[in-house]
């Protein structure tokens, strides 16, 4: 498996999705050692293994692979798949107001298809599950990758920050 960084591996997903924006996934959890993150995004044709430094960030540190294993089954099952839902103000404008009637943030999102998103408009985009739940190894290959994937994740941030462990 090829290993990518976060913006090829970002730009490589981001097409796939503009192909076909319905049906996609988008779940993090605590990685198994040293204190990383597993992300696992999937579409309904494919998955992807993303290793990231952390979660308290908003730009953290992320490498990733096409993962050989279907993972769609490790995505949590939400009421929304992920996706980018445009938004304007008139759309959002009564989700403060209280009262018999009026739309909740989930209902409007689930009323609104996942779109490809264009320069110059509003979207929300997710949801985004966190889970507990450990990203399970299916098989040799797969624990090699997520191996590759954490010893990689290692170089990268000792080299960018040289005082951590």
């Amino acid at each position: 498996m090829e290993i990518l960084d976060g913006p090829v591996i970002s730009e490589m997903i981001f097409r796939r999705y503009a192909r076909n924006p319905h049906g996609w996934s988008y779940t993090v959890s605590p990685s198994s050692s040293h204190g990383f993150y597993d992300a696992v995004i999937a579409s309904p044709e494919e998955s992807w293994h993303l290793k990231l430094d952390t979660i308290f960030k908003p730009s953290p540190l992320v490498i990733g692979s096409r993962s050989a294993v279907d993972l769609q089954h490790y995505a949590v099952s939400t009421p929304l798949s992920f996706g980018y839902r445009e938004m304007n103000p008139a759309m959002v404008r009564g989700l403060g107001d209280e009262g018999e009637g009026a739309p909740g943030l989930a209902e409007l999102l689930a009323s609104l298809a996942p779109v490809v998103p264009e320069s110059g408009r509003a979207y929300a985009h997710g949801p985004f599950v966190l889970t507990r739940r450990t990203l399970p190894i299916h098989d040799q290959a797969q624990a090699q990758v997520d191996e590759r994937l954490t010893s990689d994740m290692l170089t990268l941030v000792r080299n960018r920050y040289p005082s951590y462990g």
